[in-house]
């Protein structure tokens, strides 16, 4: 029976549709890691301008909150008149 790689045969032995052969069961396990593409965690970390361009949102957020936070207390203070 032919198997188109590695992993094929290697399944084929664990289901038990075919009987391992020692010397091919080791070749198939050495040769595994090369068939198969590298799987690799996703990138999390962001790039020092990514990093720079959210403090700077974060930064102006902080900033236009604080002033309508100073503008609806001078409001209540004032009654909510606009100083006309």
């Amino acid at each position: 029976m032919e198997f188109p790689d590695a992993e094929s045969y290697l399944l084929a032995v664990v289901q038990g549709r075919v009987v391992a052969d020692p010397l091919r069961l080791q070749a198939a396990k050495a040769i595994l890691p090369y068939q198969q593409k590298k799987q690799r965690s996703p990138l999390t970390a962001k790039s020092p301008q990514q990093q720079q361009a959210a403090a700077e949102k974060t930064a102006s957020r902080d900033i236009n909150e604080k002033f309508k936070n100073r503008l609806a207390e001078i409001k209540r203070i004032n009654g909510g008149n606009d100083g006309d």
